[in-house]
């Protein structure tokens, strides 16, 4: 709903009035404002059943176009236990019933989803506000299954840590993390049906609370906002029965961070000086800094730079004031120490509109790659948003392509491991289709860009997006068909394009177990080291790639050019090849590989990353006519050097004769 509002220009005012109108002609009696399309935008709140339709005529009658209530999202309703996992009960024993049946049901996909809904977060807030902690954690139920003891607290205590050390390295698509949600469904959702002591209790509940959170992390951290929140509210729950407010106020500053995320700062700037002011002088200086940290991004987030600065000086001096304190830390907050403020700091100032002094900040920021891997990784593509903002280091240099490429490349690596052959396909038009695969890495990538660069739009082939300016350009699956018949070639493709020119390109080919990257002007490197065209020198000992025939109503002409190429590369180039993939094309163009790629088409998801990579190697990247390849091409024609000239002779005839202008809208 939000995108086609959005598209309609129209104020949420003038579409509440008239869907009053044709709410009264219906002969329903309504009072909609500005506030209620707010609401179901961006709030979580469904509207009457009986309203539903009205809301699409509205939208049809300003898009001027149908519109489905399936295109809204209120074609259905979650189930009946829709609310499961958000209940935050005053009674232990009810939230333990309450948790435990979450856990068991939490791979229902109608709990899931990328939006938010900040109300959710409301009776919780309030209830661990006004008592952190429970009187008693202790379980003597006559029909508990087992005697829970201490060894079977320490058993979950370090399975939340190395789940913690995995994220720091990974982040939260590995699938080391995708085993808390079993943990918590097999190993601790028993043991809190158990029976055992106060003590042990507590000790038990700071485990489930420490995986509770890691697990809502995880959630967030993959695009799942509407499981995240359930594992969050549970995290908070748990850790009031075990006392530990220090890990409860952590919860609710990752609460505070996704209601920003989602564009709710004032409630996030709420939860995150309760979560502050409430633990007192029951939190170290350590944990009342990270607070701190966590307030002053979501004020940089605002636009407040006064209180940004404010909120960050004192998790300065906090953290100062920690080196004194040894041994009373909790491990889960190891993480945070001056290399981490720094790294946070550079996203403040870039928020704030301050590229030079997140660059000074950045000298400070240096921490270990391999064990805080993923926080290195956004940490460098803020950094590279920076350079976005006007302010550039000189000389320009390696470091500028590390700082832009490398923490994009981790983000399409980490979603490699979901490219599963045999995915549920849906068509899109003739013989075109998308998977669950597909949806599922644009999601993953879009919600990565979009929180490191949250100044950069961001178009995917599946879900959209701005189609001029400056922006991310996302191909989750080249090569759909490819992967649903298993034939291991398909590449994931990543470029930012800048006043329609393709700067950067990222494209993993995960079955191969490679990653191609580029900046313009600053070469191409294959898994990180430099590569450049080498040849061939003629066409015949050239392998050439030629695109996929197209498919739909207008791909007449192009199929006619296309047969006709392959008739005139037939008897000259050693081979031709249709490996079903523009990404891959490029990438092994790029490699040497391949000695050209032929494309009758430029759709900029398919061609925007390849298309600098091959550049950077040294390839000639043309159009039809032969002039410099942009994203407002018609064709892309790549090749090593001394064969682009017969290359694009061959192409340039075999349109001619058959009428292909290259203007045609087609699949590629």
């Amino acid at each position: 709903m939000t995108r086609l509002v959005e598209a309609s220009g129209a104020a949420k005012k003038s579409l509440a009035f008239r869907l009053n109108q044709l709410a009264e002609t219906a002969g329903l009696e309504t009072h909609y404002t500005h506030t209620s399309w707010t609401n179901w935008m961006k709030r979580g709140t469904r509207p009457a059943q009986a309203v539903r339709p009205l809301i699409a005529q509205v939208l049809e009658e300003r898009l001027g176009r149908p519109v489905s209530l399936a295109e809204i999202d209120l074609d259905h309703d979650p189930g009946v236990d829709s609310g499961i996992g958000l209940e935050f009960p005053r009674e232990l024993g009810t939230a333990v019933q309450i948790a435990t049946r979450f856990w068991s049901q939490v791979d229902r996909r109608d709990i899931r989803g990328p939006g938010v809904a900040v109300a959710n977060y409301n009776t919780p807030v309030r209830r661990w506000l006004a008592l952190p902690a429970d009187d008693s954690a202790a379980s003597r139920s006559p029909g508990a299954f087992r005697r829970v003891g201490k060894a079977d607290v320490v058993e979950l205590l370090e399975t939340a840590e190395q789940a913690r050390q995995w994220d720091s390295r990974y982040g939260g698509g590995n699938w080391r993390t995708s085993q808390l949600t079993v943990c918590l469904k097999e190993r601790a959702a028993p043991l809190l049906h158990g029976s055992y002591s106060d003590a042990v209790g507590r000790r038990l509940f700071t485990a489930t609370a420490q995986l509770a959170r890691l697990a809502g992390w995880t959630a967030f951290d993959n695009g799942d906002h509407a499981n995240a929140q359930r594992h969050y509210i549970q995290a908070l729950r748990q850790a009031r029965a075990a006392g530990d407010v220090q890990l409860g106020g952590y919860v609710l500053t990752c609460m505070a961070l996704q209601c920003s995320l989602g564009g709710f700062h004032d409630d996030a700037i709420d939860m995150a000086d309760s979560a502050f002011h409430r633990v007192g002088g029951n939190a170290t200086p350590r944990v009342k800094g990270f607070f701190k940290l966590i307030e002053s991004r979501i004020w940089a987030r605002s636009g407040n730079a006064r209180m940004a600065d404010g909120a960050l000086a004192t998790a300065e001096r906090l953290l100062d004031a920690a080196s004194s304190y040894t041994g009373d830390d909790p491990a889960w907050i190891d993480f945070f120490d001056e290399h981490r403020l720094a790294s946070d700091a550079i996203e403040i100032h870039r928020d704030l509109g301050r590229p030079r002094e997140a660059q000074r900040w950045n000298e400070l920021a240096a921490m270990p790659t391999d064990t805080f891997a993923r926080a290195y990784a956004l940490r460098q593509s803020v950094l590279g948003s920076t350079y976005l903002q006007g302010y550039q280091p000189e000389p320009l240099d390696k470091r500028l392509v590390d700082t832009l490429l490398v923490p994009h490349t981790h983000a399409v690596l980490r979603a490699c491991p979901d490219l599963i052959p045999g995915a549920h396909s849906a068509g899109k038009g003739d013989r075109d289709m998308a998977t669950d695969v597909d949806l599922a890495i644009e999601r993953i990538l879009r919600d990565e860009l979009t929180r490191a660069t949250p100044g950069i739009g961001v178009q995917g082939e599946e879900e959209g997006g701005p189609t001029s300016g400056t922006r991310w350009v996302i191909d989750p699956v080249d090569g759909t068909a490819n992967l649903t018949h298993d034939i291991p070639l398909t590449g994931i493709s990543l470029a930012l394009v800048v006043d329609e020119d393709p700067l950067l390109g990222v494209i993993a080919l995960p079955q191969l177990g490679r990653t191609y990257s580029a900046a313009d002007g600053l070469g191409a490197c294959r898994d990180g080291h430099p590569i450049r065209i080498a040849g061939p020198a003629r066409l015949d000992e050239a392998i050439v790639a030629v695109g996929d025939y197209g498919t739909g109503p207008d791909a007449a002409a192009r199929n006619a050019a296309m047969l006709a190429i392959h008739a005139a590369l037939a008897p000259r180039a050693q081979r031709i090849r249709m490996l079903g993939s523009a990404a891959a094309d490029l990438a092994l163009l790029a490699d040497s590989a391949l000695g050209a790629s032929i494309t009758l088409g430029n759709r900029t998801w398919d061609m925007a990353a390849g298309a600098v990579i091959a550049r950077e190697a040294g390839a000639n990247v043309t159009d039809l006519d032969g002039t410099d390849h942009t994203t407002a091409s018609r064709c892309t024609i790549a090749a090593a050097p001394a064969l682009i000239e017969d290359i694009l002779d061959i192409v340039q005839r075999a349109s001619a004769i058959n009428s292909f202008t290259g203007e045609e809208v087609v699949a590629c």
